[in-house]
């Protein structure tokens, strides 16, 4: 506990001091994270190094094209890529790994990218909405299930996790939430919202919440099928980038696509 409480301060200090950084450093550092990520999945996947490395360079095509708008060429294009490594490759490699990766790198990269999107689109103190969304919920739900927790959520996937847990995780993320945009009407006087700030926060908390333990699920799922316990060691007392960032990975999308439709949208 000691050494994973020392990693998060750390890793905290890091954040906000890149968080007011200037644009080009930030997507920088998402692009890194995001690699990171890309690579941690193809390593628990696959010990082919070839796809490892067509993986990260997919991965960077997907991130520059969401910082290029040119997207939807970049998702064509690396779809194409692992279509043709299905075929260059088949026997070597089962094809539906080969799929799993593709599809894969695709949603991770568009996924992390959007946390620059919302620094671009928006401002630093948006940018805190996934993070805090997902990092309460997950430590809501652990304390939660800890003095409460009687009924399993997913024992196949992550038996630890409960019921009783998630809806703690859920309840703590709409509080710190309040809190959050309370402090910033009250003493930075910014409103995240044109109006309606605490029905909408709500609302958002409670989805990004109940997405951001999803997609921790889902994250859970590949390590089971392929019979390891973290992602990688890179975060002592956290395990890899994905152990760390599986919530907000689901969260970031959530986040940025609500906040656009009701800043530019309504």
């Amino acid at each position: 506990m000691a050494k994973r409480l020392l990693t998060s301060g750390i890793g905290v200090i890091i954040f906000f001091c890149i968080l007011p950084s200037p644009a080009f450093v930030f997507c920088t550092a998402i692009g890194i994270i995001t690699l990171c990520a890309v690579f941690e999945l193809h390593r628990a996947v696959t010990k082919n190094i070839p796809i490892t490395i067509i993986g990260l360079i997919s991965s960077l095509l997907i991130i520059l094209g969401m910082i290029f708008d040119y997207l939807l060429y970049g998702i064509f294009l690396v779809f194409a890529i692992y279509l043709i490594l299905s075929v260059i490759l088949h026997g070597k490699e089962k094809v539906w790994i080969i799929y799993m990766l593709g599809f894969s790198t695709v949603i991770f990269s568009c996924f992390l990218s959007t946390i620059a999107k919302i620094r671009h689109d928006f401002s630093p103190y948006e940018v805190l909405l996934p993070f805090l969304f997902a990092w309460i919920t997950d430590s809501g739900a652990y304390f939660a299930g800890r003095t409460l927790g009687k009924h399993k959520l997913a024992p196949h996937l992550s038996p630890k996790k409960t019921i009783e847990g998630s809806v703690g995780g859920i309840i703590a993320c709409v509080l710190c939430s309040l809190l959050y945009v309370w402090i910033l009407d009250s003493i930075f006087v910014y409103s995240i919202f044109n109006e309606h700030n605490y029905l909408y926060i709500t609302a958002i908390s409670i989805i990004a919440s109940v997405i951001s333990q999803f997609g921790d699920l889902a994250l859970s799922a590949i390590k089971r099928d392929f019979g390891i316990k973290d992602y990688g060691n890179i975060l002592p007392g956290h395990g890899g980038i994905l152990d760390r960032f599986d919530s907000t990975l689901f969260a970031a999308p959530v986040v940025y696509y609500i906040l656009f439709y009701i800043n530019f949208a309504i």
